[in-house]
């Protein structure tokens, strides 16, 4: 609603709406999610820009992580966005369709992979997502502890 009034009263939108659109969704569970791939992201010597609504023209979205080079960015799926049957639901359809009609690259990350597995697995998941837009990504995934991450994640499948 905050962007639709921009766009369409961009002349009288008021403090309310600059307010919601600086905060972006979910706050705290957002910053925290941020915070986790940026620091799994720096593990892996991948070059971001952590949380920023600058990225797209009138700071619509706040996005958690964006590649400026590839001109990516991570769109995290959180609670809400998905439906009872598993597929997306019109808000993240929407917001995803928004971000790449900016020109942008949108690469989808699943929240809920924070919190249900090790570091290594989080690593790999991660690693797998951007490795198509950020070499350093893809360089990781072929190193020795990208391999290692492979059989933790074997491992994990198995017991």
């Amino acid at each position: 609603l905050a962007w639709h009034v921009q766009q369409a009263h961009s002349d009288v939108s008021g403090r309310w709406v600059q307010a919601v659109l600086r905060q972006g969704p979910g706050g705290q569970a957002a910053l925290a999610v941020e915070q986790e791939l940026s620091s799994l992201l720096q593990h892996m010597r991948v070059p971001h820009v952590v949380a920023s609504p600058t990225v797209l023209p009138g700071g619509i979205y706040r996005v958690p992580v964006w590649f400026p080079q590839p001109q990516a960015i991570i769109d995290v799926d959180v609670q809400g966005d998905r439906l009872a049957s598993g597929a997306l639901g019109g808000g993240a359809e929407l917001r995803r369709q928004q971000l790449r009609s900016t020109g942008l690259r949108v690469l989808t990350f699943e929240a809920s992979t924070l919190g249900r597995s090790s570091k290594m697995q989080r690593l790999r998941a991660l690693a797998e997502v951007v490795a198509e837009s950020c070499p350093e990504a893809a360089d990781w995934l072929a190193s020795a502890e990208g391999a290692a991450s492979a059989r933790d994640d074997s491992q994990q499948r198995d017991a």
